[in-house]
């Protein structure tokens, strides 16, 4: 007599949690998120090195990931400030979690939640005062520099300077004012500009006298409000 056995065979659940190093960060600020994958006891390691996924959602609700590896005898998990450099770009409400997809011998598992109250980076604009004396009617570079605060070494390039440029007075005395262009640079690699927040922009200086320039940022989600001292050439 031949008697069929059905094995149903259960994968042991497990555990991962999430701990951000921080309930609150700056933009371009320092940030990790350290955890441990453990047997469903919440204390015991499973034995085995694997990889988890620490995912971020941005206050729009979109996500970013950073993959990591857990190791074999601890169960421990740290991802540090280096992977999520660029990562935080907007100020508001984040939620972390992490999570792993399993094996052959354990189910997979989800950590609950945690939200994280981001804030926007300050900023500083300097302009670069070099060109005092220029060539009537011919063009001169007007430079600068924006850097955040504090900052991981994000990729600056793409964001958007305001040059305001005064014209100087055509007789002191009439009482004419001042004409003011705005130029806007588009990305700041459309003018010349690195990645680490150079700009610059070419200016045609068609009129004798004193000029004024000032450069401001105008902000974004995530690096604040910020203008430069006056420059003066002529």
């Amino acid at each position: 007599t031949t008697i069929d056995l059905v094995l149903n065979v259960v994968k042991e659940p497990s555990r991962i949690t999430s701990v951000p190093s921080s309930a609150e960060v700056t933009v371009g600020g320092p940030f990790s998120v350290t955890g441990i994958i453990t047997q469903n006891d919440g204390a015991t390691p499973l034995g085995i090195s694997g990889n988890i996924e620490v995912i971020l959602t941005s206050p729009l609700g979109i996500p970013r990931s950073i993959q990591g590896t857990f190791d074999s005898l601890t169960g421990t998990y740290n991802i540090g400030s280096e992977s999520f450099c660029g990562l935080f770009d907007e100020a508001g409400t984040w939620q972390v979690h992490a999570k792993w997809d399993g094996d052959a011998n354990y189910q997979g598992a989800v950590s609950p939640m945690t939200e994280i109250l981001v804030s926007k980076a300050s900023s500083s604009v300097v302009m670069d005062v070099s060109i005092q004396n220029i060539k009537f009617g011919n063009p001169a570079t007007i430079s600068g520099k924006f850097t955040p605060d504090p900052n991981c070494g994000t990729d600056l390039g793409g964001l958007p300077m305001l040059l305001e440029i005064t014209e100087p007075d055509l007789d002191p005395t009439d009482n004419v004012q001042p004409v003011v262009h705005e130029i806007e640079i588009a990305t700041w690699a459309q003018a010349n500009v690195n990645n680490d927040g150079q700009f610059s922009y070419d200016h045609v200086f068609d009129k004798l006298g004193t000029w004024e320039i000032k450069t401001r940022f105008l902000g974004t989600d995530g690096y604040a409000y910020s203008s430069s001292e006056k420059a003066y050439v002529n």
